[in-house]
């Protein structure tokens, strides 16, 4: 493997410039191509599904209409191709330098073109599983613009992760995924030189590697390491720059930002196309050292360094001044040193998810009081309805992984729930009553965010009964409420319309559906600015949740929404007061470029 590195990096220093173009000009023709294709099929999906989303609550649904199910297929088709193109254009030109063949237009295309060919048949099936699932999820999509975004939901991993058994569970399915990934790495490259097809290639591939799944880690390992330190280098020399026209030249500091966002962003994308190539020349010598691939093709042409052009160096150079140049000028307002209007009028809220799990169990007593004394703004909690109209504090309808018992929260009594245990995160409680819950948070001063969560089973009047608990303690009016279930927010709205309810969305794609009320609450995975222009134009606020590591925290506040859900409180407090009163450009860089730079 390590000399398969080397004649990577061997071809990359000499052609990287047709390389990079090459790359460059298919990533940009397929995202102009597919995105708009892919949005109008998209568009005729919901229509024919009577639908304005695609969400996990109608999915079913939507499922069940013949023609959105042809047009989706048609739509996996189209960015499969686009994926497949992407990556056959890379192994062509490695696999043609590394033969010593010409990389003239009308021959590289020529290969293209018969790879896709053999690539895109009845086998598809296979490509779509293992370039939309298997790939992404094990850290592998970043070969491709397209499937570089594709992950687990945050609101699903992040679920999986509060207990030891879903946490094994979770993190064995992951290294199966990179397991399956460094035993299928062959196979484009086999599809393409060979002219194998995705059976035959993927059993290929798997008999390649036997034996070989270490030095295959460590060869991209490295590729990825050395990617990654260069972009952060990259970044960090602008942040020191900046941070010191801050103290010397502070009229300077947003043009240097600025310039400094642009460099970073195209730098990156410079960088990773790269890492790309490096990888792929790696992979393609490695495949051709095998004897069975071995051999000069019948176009060999003398050995010996590739002699560069002027002219392609001129065009590479014109590509990245001009990206550097669009990308500068996306860059925020740099030179403003107050981060958002939002934090003027008083911030974004920080809503504390389920109280603090730093300091107890989810929707307990112990975590309330924990988040009571980090002081957020408000503390969301889980209500669930119990066998005998009573409500009980509870994401989970099924206990068994936070009590150890399998029993569903709508199979107890208000008295049985009340009296189980639940473990998580190191703690230990006994679930909590809506009513003992409330009367302990209006005790601290706590006001709380209460999403009335529904199982499925709940009596014909639940949200009367909701309702009525809470008028009988007076605490109605004291709180604000949201809920998954657009029929709970309608009926809330109707119901009382002085309420603050809020409508929760987790997984959408598409357009977003109008119910009246009075906030949207958005999961972070699906957040787009649409949601943005949405609630602008019908008067909403906009929540985000569940928003945990500091970088998104300070993206979403700088963002400025109206709320950010999260279980770490004391650190979007932290964040939220340190933004309000940085100064000058630098700090602004630092979060634009976070993106860019995972170290």
């Amino acid at each position: 493997m390590r000399s398969s590195l080397l004649v990577a990096l061997r071809h990359t220093r000499a052609g990287f410039v047709p390389q990079f173009i090459a790359a460059l000009a298919v990533q940009g023709v397929t995202a102009l191509a597919t995105v708009p294709a892919i949005t109008v099929l998209f568009q005729l999906v919901l229509s024919s599904a009577g639908v304005a989303s695609i969400t996990d609550r109608n999915l079913p649904d939507v499922l069940s209409q013949p023609i959105a199910v042809v047009l989706l297929v048609l739509i996996a088709m189209i960015a499969l191709t686009a994926v497949c193109l992407q990556l056959i254009t890379v192994i062509v030109i490695a696999n043609r330098q590394q033969c010593g063949q010409s990389l003239q237009l009308r021959p590289v295309l020529a290969d293209v073109g018969r790879a896709l060919k053999n690539v895109l048949h009845y086998q598809s099936l296979l490509l779509l599983i293992y370039v939309f699932l298997i790939m992404p999820l094990g850290g592998f999509g970043w070969f491709s613009s397209i499937t570089r975004d594709i992950a687990v939901p945050l609101f699903i991993s992040g679920e999986m992760m509060k207990t030891p058994v879903s946490a094994v569970l979770y993190g064995a399915a992951i290294g199966v995924a990179v397991y399956l990934n460094l035993r299928l790495i062959f196979t484009f490259p086999l599809m393409v030189i060979d002219g194998k097809t995705a059976s035959r290639a993927v059993i290929a591939s798997i008999a390649a590697t036997r034996g070989q799944s270490l030095r295959v880690a460590l060869l991209v390992l490295v590729v990825a390491a050395v990617g990654l330190i260069a972009t952060s280098a990259l970044a960090g020399s602008f942040l020191l720059a900046t941070s010191w026209t801050d103290r010397v030249f502070p009229a300077v500091s947003p043009i240097l930002a600025s310039v400094g966002y642009g460099v970073v962003a195209v730098g990156s994308a410079v960088i990773l196309c790269l890492a790309v190539v490096v990888t792929v020349h790696a992979l393609t010598a490695a495949y051709r050292q095998e004897p069975a691939h071995a051999g000069p093709s019948p176009e060999r042409t003398p050995r010996g360094r590739p002699k560069r052009t002027t002219g392609s160096a001129i065009v590479g150079a014109g590509l990245v001044s001009v990206l550097v140049l669009t990308s500068a000028s996306a860059f925020p307002s740099a030179g403003n040193t107050t981060p958002t209007a939002a934090l003027d009028e008083g911030g974004t809220a920080v809503i504390a998810h389920r109280g603090f799990v730093g300091g107890g169990v989810e929707n307990t007593i112990s975590a309330l009081e924990a988040a009571a004394a980090v002081q957020p703004d408000f503390v969301e909690i889980d209500v669930q309805e119990t066998r005998d109209g009573g409500f009980i504090l509870s994401h989970d309808t099924n206990l068994w992984l936070v009590s150890g018992r399998n029993v569903n929260t709508y199979e107890l009594t208000l008295e049985e729930a009340t009296n189980t245990t639940v473990s998580v995160g190191g703690f230990s409680d006994t679930m909590s009553s809506m009513r003992s819950y409330v009367a302990r948070a209006e005790e601290l001063g706590v006001t709380l965010m209460i999403e009335l969560k529904l199982h499925g089973h709940e009596s014909p009047d639940y949200v009367d009964n909701f309702l009525a608990e809470l008028d009988a303690m007076g605490s109605t009016s004291k709180h604000i409420y949201h809920s998954l279930s657009v029929d709970a927010v309608r009926q809330l709205k109707t119901k009382r319309p002085g309420l603050t309810v809020g409508r929760t969305v987790a997984a959408s794609i598409g357009n977003v559906t109008h119910v009246p009320s009075d906030f949207l609450l958005v999961e972070q995975s699906f957040f787009r600015e649409e949601f943005i222009e949405y609630t602008r134009a019908h008067d909403q606020q906009l929540l985000v949740w569940t928003v945990n590591d500091t970088g998104s925290i300070r993206n979403f506040l700088r963002l400025g929404v109206d709320g950010i859900v999260t279980d770490h409180p004391d650190v979007a407090l932290r964040e939220r007061e340190q933004i309000s009163e940085e100064q000058g450009a630098s700090p602004w860089l630092r979060d634009a470029v976070d993106e860019f730079t995972p170290l």
